[in-house]
């Protein structure tokens, strides 16, 4: 019988080397049988026991890879339509490598330039790539889009607060070399002195506040030195014009052909650049044209009342960021190029500058919105927020300039007016549109209802540097673009109630409505009287930003006649009590405030002896047509000439 032999057992653990060769390993003292026949040192390194899989390892596993994805999506709304591979029975990290390496890396600037251990982060690492060429933006409806493409991936963003680090020390540094290459000679102002180009450009930068940033200052700057992306001549020759609105001889100018001469050289640039034989600058869509026309656009609209051409640029630059499909934040857009930080920051401010002179053109000149708020997933966030706590100048607000002692306030200012413009399409799509009074009385009313809220919402979530006490101005912060969101605000509630007064376009929809009405017009109307003094005893009137001029009901004149403007006294100020909301015109109101001149002759307009400005305020001062001789935003109305 066949003795049953013992199988010998496993030793624990080879010593390292015939581990490493994977070799058998005796275990023998003081050297193995391997380590012996080499002469090699036999050495044995401790190793750590390492858990088994189970099913509660996996569980938890399973838990915390729910628990980070949930907090990515919290952190970036673009992750939402991820789904969990995990469903599938496995989560595959080869087809998303960048996924994984964002969230290894989340210090990494820029996606274009990822540095390595040895390479520092530095601002040259993440300048702007600008446009792709043909990156045209396709929707789901077209038949160009791709699904499912490795492009539509989506991209995790980085820490909002390194971002911010890193755009403010590279508008800093920016900022810096301005001077510095003007004296080296690297800012080509196409002929024009440079003096006076730097001149019109500060000009430019300073009245950007009320209106956003069209313009961002570090990427156009370092690219007029470098002929980088985000320049170029046609842009240039724009914030020329613009900036040239602001001068002292152009702010005392009365006639249109003389306001025109001002900034006629550069205007005849910008459109031989545009419309010359030979010029393709309209064949393809780029962000630098879009902000030139922008800024020509508003130009045209405020200074020279040419309001058919301003709103035709405005419409080409709204298809332009369509087709490049900046209205869309996220794996949806098309981009041969990864975008860097500072590319997401133009666009951003590109896009939003041109929702708000959408919103601004449509409601003054009766027109329906072109982009629409339910169109576009941008969302309104600007990280570089240098212009925030810079110390704001009274450049061309005020006849002796100077430094104020408080910030601009700048980029709050810009989201407050972004999410501002928001409501005014919503207040336009559902009071003003064709069909608006062909709806349900008690729905267009709530509707009405509805926007107040809004309206009320947008001013209580106002940061308190932005809020003013009209009571007590002196404890608020008073600047001319904080001054004009209120302004809007209170236009706004007058445009959402107008409707349903004795003369509106609603008013038979819901005749009970009018006196709940009325009191808010009253209301807005009382409080916007009460911003134009305040904006009066600080800045000059002349070169009020649009807001303040659009809440001013119209624009007086002042004739060389008119020795004593007459002033408003309580016999002629309005008794509201004793008003019938039958008789109410919200003029009767307005009327109590800003007085009409005697009539004038056509063509009797005559400079002011303080050029370009009146006297700045002393608090004391009332408020008479004198003060709106001319405005700066509005123009010289053609039609009175």
């Amino acid at each position: 019988m066949k003795t049953s032999r013992r199988r010998p057992q496993r030793v624990s653990a080879a010593c390292d080397f015939c581990r490493r060769r994977k070799l058998g390993c005796d275990n023998a003292k003081p050297k193995c049988e391997n380590c012996q026949g080499r002469a090699i040192e036999c050495t044995y390194s401790q190793r750590i026991a390492q858990a088994r899989p189970s099913n509660a390892r996996i569980q938890k596993l399973e838990e915390e890879n729910a628990r980070l994805r949930d907090q990515l999506r919290s952190r970036s709304p673009e992750l939402s339509s991820v789904h969990s591979d995990a469903d599938q029975g496995g989560i595959h990290l080869n087809g998303n490598p960048n996924l994984v390496e964002s969230i290894i890396t989340p210090n990494s600037f820029s996606d274009q330039t990822r540095p390595t251990k040895a390479q520092a982060v530095s601002p040259s690492n993440h300048l702007s790539t600008g446009q792709p060429e043909g990156a045209a933006f396709h929707g789901p409806s077209s038949g160009a889009t791709h699904i499912g493409t490795v492009q539509d991936r989506p991209r995790i963003p980085n820490s909002d607060e390194f971002v911010k680090n890193q755009l403010l020390a590279e508008t800093t540094r920016q900022r810096q070399l301005e001077k510095v290459n003007l004296r080296a000679g690297k800012l080509d102002f196409r002929g024009v002195d440079p003096k006076v180009g730097m001149d019109l450009l500060s000009k430019f930068w300073n009245r950007q506040h009320y209106m956003g940033s069209i313009v961002y200052r570090p990427a156009f700057m370092r690219g007029m030195a470098s002929k980088g992306p985000y320049y170029s001549d046609l842009l240039l020759t724009a914030i020329l014009f613009a900036g040239s609105m602001h001068t002292v001889d152009a702010a005392a100018l009365r006639s249109t052909g003389k306001l025109n001469s001002i900034g006629r050289p550069y205007r005849i640039k910008f459109e031989q650049a545009l419309h010359a034989s030979g010029s393709q600058v309209l064949f393809k869509s780029d962000i630098t044209t879009i902000q030139a026309l922008l800024v020509v656009s508003d130009a045209l609209f405020s200074w020279c009342n040419e309001r058919s051409l301003s709103w035709h640029y405005l419409g080409i630059a709204i298809s332009m960021i369509i087709d490049l499909g900046l209205h869309i934040d996220g794996p949806a857009r098309r981009s041969s190029k990864k975008v860097t930080a500072e590319d997401t920051e133009i666009e951003r401010r590109v896009f939003w500058a041109t929702f708000i002179s959408d919103k601004v053109q449509s409601i003054y000149q009766g027109r329906p919105t072109r982009l629409r708020e339910h169109d576009n997933r941008v969302p309104i966030a600007f990280l570089d927020e240098y212009e925030e706590l810079e110390d704001f100048h009274t450049r061309t607000y005020s006849a002796q300039p100077f430094q104020l002692d408080c910030p601009t306030y700048s980029v709050s200012t810009f989201e407050q007016l972004c999410k501002l413009s928001i409501i005014i399409d919503r207040i336009l799509c559902a009071l003003y549109a064709e069909r608006s009074a062909t709806k349900n009385a008690d729905q267009i009313w709530q509707t009405a209802h509805s926007l107040t809220r809004d309206l009320k919402s947008w001013k209580d979530g106002l940061p308190d540097s932005l809020r003013v006490d009209l009571n007590d101005p002196a404890s608020s912060n008073v600047l001319p673009h904080n001054l004009s969101l209120l302004a809007l605000f209170n236009s706004l509630v007058i445009l959402i109630y107008r409707p349903f007064l004795s003369e509106g376009h609603l008013t038979s929809v819901s005749e009970t409505s009018a006196p709940e009405a009325f009191f808010n017009c009253v209301t807005a109307a009382i409080e916007t009287h009460q911003i134009l003094q305040i904006f009066k005893q600080h800045f000059c009137f002349r070169t009020a930003p649009y807001f303040i001029s659009y809440a001013t009901p119209d624009i007086m004149y002042q004739g060389p006649d008119a020795s004593v403007a007459q002033q408003p006294t309580p016999d002629t100020a309005v008794d509201f009590s004793s008003l019938e909301v039958s008789d109410f015109d919200i003029d009767q109101i307005m009327q109590s405030f800003l007085l009409e001149a005697p009539p004038m002759a056509p063509g009797a307009f005559v400079p002011m002896s303080q050029t370009g400005f009146n006297h700045y305020g002393t608090g004391d001062e009332a408020l008479t047509s004198r003060d709106i001789v001319f405005d700066d935003l509005f123009g010289f109305d053609s039609s009175t000439s």
